[in-house]
């Protein structure tokens, strides 16, 4: 709802702000539920930039700067 409110206060709404195809869409998913402990937000496996998605494992700064 936050991201929804936000391009409609912006008059963006036709280009971003929810999850739909022709939108642009940046989203981080998780392994971990971040509502349990914040440190899940370490547990990244994919990224959609664009609407394009991503793996982390195939994104080669992920590799390089990984952080044990």
């Amino acid at each position: 709802m936050s991201t929804q409110n936000g391009a409609k206060a912006l008059g963006l709404e036709a280009t971003l702000g929810t999850v739909e195809v022709g939108k642009n869409a940046d989203l981080v998913v998780l392994e971990e539920d971040p509502g349990k402990d914040v440190s899940a937000f370490r547990s990244i496996t994919h990224v959609m930039r664009f609407g394009k998605l991503h793996s982390i494992a195939d994104l080669s700064y992920a590799n390089e700067n990984a952080v044990d």
